[in-house]
């Protein structure tokens, strides 16, 4: 038998070895870790730090634009999203079901809220084959009462997202004033930082090409794989564009925290009010820090870093309600005439107040299209203002001491001695004229000889100056152009003293205006009454700014005669601006429209503008008017709306006596929302006011006029209720003012045909209105 030897077994002894390294260099790497204080060259400390703090940002409230009496013009408001949640997986207990269980029921209970006609399209939103579903415009910007009225339902699955968005109760209503704010969404970064567009925005880059990016209105030259760098401290806008269409509008805020947080949404300012206070209305953010475990909870005994927000300013203009309705009344007349814009602004003659600015054609800040760039007339239009002018020109030559009014001039015609020949707006002119009585004529030969003979190209360049035409009024208000008064050649200069050749604003006209209405004294255009401070409540009230006397009395009172001669019912300008009993100055104006390198020659291609102020002796009200292309340059145009505008205005200020005014009373209205109607009714039947119930509810939910607004005995109060539904009423008799008061109520758009009280209605007394239906309306002064 053979013998064999026993070899020793080395694997045993490996494996351990192989085990004890391996314990060993994990316990070297335990030191290292627990003892070191940078780790690969990373400060643990910090990192750990990092990943567990949280900095969410606490947005400012954003402040509210109030008229003169407090209304409310602009402010923020909380809406809604409806969501339903359609995942089975979110329920764990069946007895208390977190998901759509039965869609038919859910879909039917929803559109009894939010309308039957909007089941269908409801029913087949819940049975989408996705987790959680939304419903598009029907379920977004759900207010207050509708959340509610969904939540009382109790359906399973059924949620809301909120919102924080600008709302303009009064939609249209002095909107290039007011102006717009726009949502955006909202990125902190670190100083410094660069921002991946491509990381969010990664539907675009792949879906189209040659994408161009803008920061802060200046194109990104180099976009390095779709990152934006270097953006520096402080706020930038990132607009992503494609063949001129914005695709993406980001707000990056960058801020001296270090950290990157994503914010749903801010509300950025882009024209009138709103842009030009953005910073004011907008606020401070603040923020809060902390640590937080996994499962998202706050560590306790951890440091907390927490800055309160500071709300905005509030900000209250120098808008009255009223007086801009009137002028929102009147600028609906011009509509008709299918300018290719109207203004209409009224203003204080005595401080300056810009009490109300209607334009044609507006628009409604709570549907704003894509890309809308609007401009407001008030000032940012800049052009040539024709006739108007001419009361300007003679304020120069009467205060040289040295103008004749009873010399005369052969009208008709002038040339110059270039040959150049310059008419009349009538040609063959009215024979020899004095000058006088070519300003009530309106006579361009006129005023050229008024130049000639009292005046120089300096002298009218400075009166000009003076009187704050070629700069800018400073009022509050975005993107003011200054206009150009510049000329140097004799017929430049004979031009200019019409009105051509040159360029002004209309708040340049108010403001020249104010000279003769503040016997030669010129008063600053303002918009804003006050801002408050809504932490300290601190007030800064707009002063009256006013210049030194600039024009004499006896020059005042010389142009006040003449402009008195052309608002007469036999003056061949402005008879059609004439009011028995009112006691109303002015001038008219037409212009010709200056169009690549020529004026134009179509039979509407004018500007026709009107300036007026009164009463004659003392103004209070100054009232400028213009309007670009009117399908018809007859002066009743602005005329009808205009005198319309007077009566509203000097009715609701008392400014004439008349016999209805002197024997009335005037009653200021106070709140009555949230009132029973019946007390109400009560109330206002005592003050001899007639109220007006629409609905038949019992509650008082909204009216007009509004809190703190003055009626006379006799006027109509409207009081909206608590009603499922609103039946029309019978209209006849009604102003135009009346039935504008009753469409906003009951959310009509109401249509007018002709002037004075309703003889004829489109929707039948009686009939349920529907919102947003349009009410036609004819109107006879018969």
């Amino acid at each position: 038998m053979k013998s064999t030897t026993n070899k020793k077994w080395n694997a045993p002894v490996i494996c351990f070895l192989v085990f004890a390294a391996f314990i060993i260099g994990l316990f070297v790497q335990f030191c290292y870790l627990s003892l070191s204080k940078d780790v690969y060259g990373i400060n643990m400390q910090a990192f750990a730090s990092n990943r567990n703090t949280v900095s969410n940002t606490i947005v400012a409230n954003r402040g509210t634009i109030y008229d003169a009496h407090s209304n409310i013009l602009a402010q923020n408001i909380t809406t809604y999203t409806l969501i339903a949640y359609l995942d089975p997986t979110r329920t764990k207990d069946e007895s208390n079901p977190k998901h759509v269980v039965d869609k038919e029921y859910t879909a039917h209970k929803l559109a009894t809220v939010l309308g039957k006609e909007n089941y269908d399209y409801i029913f087949e939103r819940l049975n989408k084959k996705a987790k959680q579903v939304e419903f598009g415009l029907v379920g977004k910007n759900l207010t207050e009462l509708t959340k509610i009225a969904i939540e009382e339902l109790n359906l399973p699955g059924i949620d809301f997202t909120e919102t924080t968005k600008r709302y303009y109760p009064n939609g249209n209503f002095a909107s290039y004033v007011i102006g717009y704010a726009k949502q955006y969404t909202r990125i902190n970064l670190k100083v410094d930082e660069s921002y991946d567009l491509y990381d969010d925005y990664k539907l675009f880059f792949d879906t189209y090409s040659n994408l161009k990016i803008v920061v802060d209105n200046k194109d990104v030259v180099e976009l390095k794989d779709k990152t934006i760098t270097g953006i520096k401290l402080g706020t930038s806008i990132i607009y992503i564009k494609h063949n001129g269409r914005s695709l993406a509008t980001i707000v990056v805020n960058v801020t001296k925290r270090d950290n990157f947080d994503k914010v749903d949404s801010t509300i950025v300012g882009e024209l009138g009010i709103e842009a030009t206070f953005d910073n004011m209305l907008t606020g401070v953010d603040g923020y809060i820090s902390y640590q937080q475990d996994k499962f998202g909870y706050k560590i306790p005994n951890t440091p907390e870093t927490k800055i309160e927000s500071v709300d905005g300013s509030d900000i209250y203009l120098t808008i009255d309600s009223n007086i801009q309705r009137f002028a929102e009344n009147a600028i609906i007349d011009v509509e008709k005439y299918n300018p290719e814009w109207a203004i209409i602004t009224v203003m204080d003659a005595k401080t300056g107040e810009i009490l109300a600015s209607a334009t044609d054609p507006s628009y409604n800040p709570n549907s704003l299209p894509n890309d809308m760039q609007y401009q407001n007339p008030l000032v940012s239009y800049s052009y040539e203002p024709g006739s108007v002018m001419k009361t300007y020109t003679y304020m120069c030559a009467i205060e040289t001491g040295l103008y004749n009014g009873e010399k005369t001039f052969k009208s008709g015609g002038y040339e110059f001695s270039d040959g150049t020949v310059v008419h009349d707006w009538d040609p063959e002119g009215w024979g020899y004229l004095s000058y006088d009585n070519g300003f009530r004529y309106s006579s361009n030969v006129g005023v050229i000889n008024i130049i000639k003979d009292y005046l120089s190209k300096d002298k009218l360049s400075n009166c000009f100056n003076k009187f704050g035409f070629g700069k800018k009024t400073g009022i509050e208000l975005s993107n003011e152009q200054s206009g150009d008064i510049g000329f140097k050649y004799d017929i430049e200069v004979g031009t200019a003293g019409f009105g051509q050749g040159i360029s002004t604003t209309p708040i340049q006209q108010l403001q020249a205006l104010s000279i003769i209405a503040n016997d030669g004294v010129m008063v600053k255009p303002h918009i804003i009454q006050k801002i408050v401070d809504t932490k300290t409540k601190k007030e800064t009230v707009t002063k009256v700014e006013k210049s030194d006397k600039l024009v004499s009395t006896n020059t005042i009172n010389k142009i006040k005669d003449l402009m008195e001669q052309v608002i007469q019912p036999d003056s061949p300008t402005g008879p059609r601006y004439y009011i028995e009993g009112y006691d109303i100055i002015g001038k008219t104006g037409t212009a010709q429209i200056y169009q690549n390198g020529k004026y134009l020659t179509g039979y509407n291609d004018y500007i026709i503008s009107i300036a007026l102020m009164y009463p004659k002796d003392n103004p209070e009200i100054i009232i400028y008017a213009a309007t670009k292309r009117p399908s018809s340059t007859n002066t009743i145009v602005l005329a009808n709306p205009v005198k319309e505008l007077v009566e509203n205005i000097s009715k609701y200020r008392n400014m004439f006596e008349s016999e209805r005014s002197s024997e009335s009373k005037t009653v200021v209205l106070r709140n009555y929302i949230s009132d029973s109607v019946t007390d109400t009714v009560e109330e206002l039947k005592k003050q001899n006011v007639k109220p007006i119930v629409i609905g038949s509810g019992d509650t008082i939910i909204n009216q007009y006029p509004l809190k703190g607004e003055k009626v006379l005995e006799n006027d109509k109060v409207f009081l909206l209720t608590n009603s499922s539904e609103y039946k029309m009423i019978d209209l006849t008799g009604y102003s135009r003012i009346d039935v504008l008061k009753y469409s906003k109520l009951v959310g009509l758009n109401a249509m007018f045909d002709g002037y004075g009280y309703v003889v004829k209605q489109s929707i039948e007394k009686d009939s349920v209105i529907k919102i947003n239906g349009s009410l036609k309306v004819e109107l006879s002064s018969n």
